[in-house]
C-alpha cells in the first residue's frame, strides 16, 4: 500500500519510471504495473492517499489475476523456421505477418522482443542455429586445401603431388572436393565446373580467397578486380563472385572448417591407396566424399546430405543449358601481312586492323580475335603446323589497297638492287605461301639484314645457302651472318664442319693403353 502511494506521489512530481523504481527499491515492471492499475481507474496520488490499503490490495490482486489469465497466441515456429530459410525473409517480416494473423482472429500477440526471444529459444532447442547464420543456396565457399594429394607416376616411379579443391554450401555443410594437377587457372575453372555439376545447381554467391587465379587485385575500399576467365564463368552461371577480405579467413569459415575435416577424413583415408593417375585418385575420392557427406552430425540429427536434400537443394538455381567453356585471353598486334602470331603460328584478321593491338580469346580447339568488344575473326587451332598460316582470303587487302603500297614486285625490285642471289631468296619466300601478303613480313626481315650487316654480306650469305640446295629462310640467313660464315671460303667451312664432327683422342690416350 505504501509502495503504490509513493509511486503515485513521485509520478505526480514528474520523475521517470527508472528513477521511481530506484527510489522505492522495486522493479520497473512493478512500477509499470502500478501505472496501469492507476490509469485503468483514472486515479492519481490525490485520489488514493487516504484509501484503505486492504481495499487497494484486493483490487490489485484482482487485476493481476486477470492479467495471468490472458492468452497470447503462439506462432507456428516449425513453419516459421522454413520460411526464415527462404531468401529475403527476415524476423521483422515474420513478426508483422504473425501480428496480422492474430488481429484477424482477435488473438493477443507478442511484441517483437518477446517474439524473437521465443523464436530463438525454439531454434536453439531444435538445432536450427544455421538458419540464423546462412540462407540455403545463397553462397558456395571455395578454397584450395593446404595438404597436397599424392599419386604414383607410372613413367618414372616417383610420387607426384597435386592440389585438392574444396567447396562447401554453408547452410547444410554439403561438401565437394576434386584433386587437380596444379593450382593454375585451367584447373581452378575445371574444378568449379565439376562442383556445379556435383551440386546440381548454382548459388547466388561464389566466395573464394584472393588467389591470383580468381582475383587479380582486391583494393581495400574498392571493388575487386577479377580474372577475366573467372568473371566470365561466373556470368555464364549467373552468380556473383564475392572474394573474402584480405587476411580475413573468417569470411569463409565454413570452407576453412571443411578443409580441415576433409584433410582428416579423405586424404588420411586414401594415404595407403596406390594410384597411378589423377583420375584414379578422383574416382576413389568421390566414393570417400559421399561417405563424408552422409556421416551423421555429432550435435544435431541428420547429416550433410540429408540437410542438403531436405532444405537446400530446392533453393539452388538450375544449371545453364550448356556448361562454360574455359578460355584464356591474350593480346596480339596485327602485322603488316594482316596476321597475328600465336604460339609460333599465324592467323589472319581483316586488313583494316593492320597495326592495331587486338585481344585473342584462346579456346582448346579454336581462337577468337576481338576488337572493340566484337569478334572480328575465328580460326581453328587444329591442323595448323608450327610456323604455318591459317588465312581467310577475305581478310587479305585488295592489290589496290595494300598497306603502304607493298607488293611482291616491290620487294623483288629491292632485292635486285642487292644481287641475283638475294632476289632468288625473296622469290622463293613468296613461292612458299598461299597468299602474297603472307610473304611480306619475311621479305622485310630479309632485306633489313642488308642494313645490319651490309649488302655484300647478305648477297654472299644467300649465295652460300642456295649452293647447299637449302630453302633459305630468315633464321638461316641471320644465323649464318651472326657466325660470320658468309666471310669464309667454302673449303674452310667444310673443313671446319668436319673438325667439329671429328673426335681426336690424342697420343697420351693411346700411351696409357699401352
Amino acid at each position: 500500500m505504501q509502495d503504490i502511494k509513493e509511486v503515485s506521489r513521485l509520478r505526480l512530481l514528474g520523475l521517470s519510471q527508472r528513477t521511481i523504481a530506484k527510489q522505492c527499491r522495486i522493479s520497473r515492471n512493478t512500477v509499470k504495473l502500478f501505472y496501469d492499475f492507476l490509469d485503468s481507474r483514472g486515479w492519481d496520488y490525490h485520489t488514493i492517499k487516504d484509501f484503505d490499503w486492504l481495499q487497494i490490495i484486493d483490487l490489485i490482486e484482482l487485476q493481476l489475476k486477470s492479467v495471468r489469465e490472458l492468452h497470447y497466441e503462439l506462432p507456428d515456429y516449425e513453419k516459421l523456421v522454413k520460411e526464415l530459410s527462404k531468401p529475403g525473409v527476415t524476423m521483422q517480416l515474420l513478426w508483422e505477418e504473425y501480428v496480422q494473423n492474430c488481429r484477424r482472429s482477435n488473438q493477443l500477440y507478442y511484441q517483437i522482443t518477446q517474439f524473437k526471444k521465443h523464436f530463438h529459444d525454439y531454434i536453439n532447442t531444435h538445432s536450427f542455429t544455421d538458419v540464423i547464420q546462412h540462407k540455403p543456396g545463397e553462397r558456395i565457399e571455395v578454397d584450395w586445401a593446404g595438404t597436397p594429394v599424392m599419386y604414383m607416376d607410372p613413367d618414372h616411379g616417383g610420387m607426384v603431388s597435386g592440389s585438392l579443391f574444396v567447396a562447401v554450401l554453408p547452410f547444410s555443410g554439403y561438401t565437394f572436393a576434386w584433386a587437380c594437377p596444379d593450382q593454375k587457372q585451367a584447373s581452378w575453372i575445371d574444378a568449379h565446373l565439376r562442383m556445379f555439376s556435383y551440386f546440381g545447381g548454382v548459388s547466388q554467391l561464389l566466395v573464394p580467397d584472393n588467389l591470383k587465379t580468381g582475383v587479380i587485385k582486391h583494393p581495400k575500399y574498392e571493388d575487386p578486380i577479377l580474372n577475366v576467365s573467372y568473371r566470365e564463368m561466373a556470368e555464364h552461371y549467373g552468380c556473383v563472385v564475392l572474394p573474402t577480405r584480405v587476411r580475413k579467413p573468417k569470411d569463409k569459415a565454413s570452407v576453412e572448417n571443411s578443409v580441415n575435416q576433409l584433410t582428416r577424413f579423405i586424404i588420411a583415408r586414401l594415404r595407403n591407396h596406390q594410384f597411378f593417375t589423377l583420375m584414379e585418385y578422383n574416382e576413389q575420392l568421390l566414393i570417400t566424399l559421399d561417405a563424408f557427406n552422409h556421416k551423421p552430425f555429432q550435435k544435431k540429427p541428420g547429416s550433410r546430405s540429408e540437410a542438403f536434400e531436405q532444405f537446400e537443394q530446392a533453393f539452388l538455381r538450375p544449371l545453364p543449358k550448356y556448361p562454360y567453356t574455359f578460355c584464356q585471353w591474350r593480346k596480339a598486334k596485327v602485322q603488316m601481312n594482316s596476321h597475328i602470331q600465336f604460339e609460333k603460328r599465324y592467323y589472319s584478321v581483316p586488313y583494316r586492323f593492320i597495326g592495331n593491338e587486338i585481344e585473342v580469346k584462346v579456346y582448346a580447339d579454336h581462337l577468337e580475335m576481338i576488337a572493340s568488344s566484337s569478334v572480328i575473326a575465328q580460326h581453328q587451332r587444329l591442323g595448323v603446323p608450327m610456323g604455318g598460316y591459317s588465312t581467310i582470303p577475305d581478310h587479305m587487302p585488295p592489290q589496290s589497297q595494300i598497306h603502304q603500297n607493298w607488293s611482291k614486285e616491290r620487294f623483288i625490285l629491292e632485292a635486285n638492287l642487292i644481287g641475283i642471289h638475294t632476289t632468288k631468296v625473296i622469290e622463293q619466300s613468296f613461292e612458299n605461301v598461299k597468299h602474297e601478303a603472307q610473304g611480306y613480313k619475311t621479305a622485310v626481315s630479309i632485306l633489313k639484314l642488308a642494313e645490319l650487316y651490309s649488302v655484300e654480306r647478305l648477297e654472299n650469305a644467300c649465295r652460300r645457302l642456295l649452293e647447299k640446295g637449302q630453302n633459305p629462310r630468315y633464321k638461316h640467313l641471320k644465323t649464318l651472318l651472326q657466325n660470320g660464315q658468309d666471310k669464309m671460303r667454302s673449303s674452310d667451312i667444310e673443313a671446319d664442319q668436319r673438325s667439329e664432327k671429328a673426335f681426336v683422342r690424342g697420343g697420351q690416350y693411346y700411351a696409357r693403353k699401352a
